[in-house]
């Protein structure tokens, strides 16, 4: 008999679902007893009746083992996800649960959004310097995802330009867009996006200093966000005009070359 051992101490805190069992969660579970839980399957596939044969019964159970684990792990994470559906519709205020003095891991602009949110003047110090740590994060983040952008671009520039007619491998090359450049690139990117940390992190513990005001802290984190997203703006649009210019001489001198045409 397999058995689901479900810590409700663990995922039910202060109670949210008092006086009620896992039956309005999943109700293909049935507890028999508290010495062992069966799962409704169909009855026969389940467990044998006792009249059944020994031999049969083990061969069956072994048959269908796999299957009936695969069945386990489906049902549970029904539960979890019921749970934690539940608990985001009856207790909304569950699902902006942040951890920010963890900074094991970057918080998502999403979640650094509504810790900004829930800020007031009572908020600790320590907390304050956390978020702000965070905020420097995200600020530095994202340079992958505008390399990524740019290269689409690039690609789908060079792709379409008189219906297909270059390689793109070739202009890449030509134009020198590789992985060394793109290095270079993001980390001159980087510099040019922390060009401004000295002076908003000089704000920042200015305001903490002088007895901060909470509404003066957002302020000037939304101001650094604001430049760092600016910042990458610019970057990205200034690439790409690099890139249109250097690729109008190159079809140029393409079209000069005795021996190679665009057609």
């Amino acid at each position: 008999v397999m058995i689901i051992h479900i810590m409700n101490s663990r995922v039910n805190p202060r109670g949210v679902w008092p006086n009620e069992t896992l039956h309005h969660v999943l109700p293909s579970i049935r507890i028999t007893s508290a010495k062992r839980r069966r799962i409704n399957y169909d009855d026969e596939d389940a467990y044998d009746e006792p009249h059944n044969n020994h031999n049969s019964t083990n061969n069956r159970n072994c048959n269908n083992a796999e299957n009936i684990l695969n069945s386990i792990d489906l049902i549970f994470n029904r539960i979890m996800q019921n749970i934690k559906d539940r608990s985001y519709n009856e207790y909304p205020s569950l699902q902006n649960v942040v951890d920010y003095n963890d900074l094991s891991r970057n918080l998502s602009r999403d979640e650094l959004n509504a810790v900004l949110r829930s800020l007031n003047d009572d908020t600790p110090r320590n907390d304050l310097i956390s978020i702000w740590n965070h905020v420097v994060r995200i600020n530095r983040d994202g340079m992958v995802d505008i390399i990524n952008s740019i290269l689409l671009y690039v690609n789908n520039f060079i792709r379409n330009y008189k219906n297909g007619k270059l390689d793109v491998k070739e202009v890449l090359e030509e134009l020198k867009i590789n992985e060394k450049s793109l290095r270079l690139f993001k980390t001159c990117s980087l510099k040019e996006i922390s060009s401004s940390d000295f002076k908003y992190n000089n704000d920042f513990y200015t305001l903490l200093n002088n007895e901060k005001k909470i509404e003066d802290l957002k302020s000037l984190i939304n101001s650094y966000m604001k430049f760092a997203d600016d910042t990458k703006k610019k970057i990205y649009h200034n690439y790409i005009k690099q890139f249109k210019e250097s690729f109008e001489k190159y079809i140029e001198k393409k079209n000069n070359s005795p021996n190679k045409s665009t057609g």
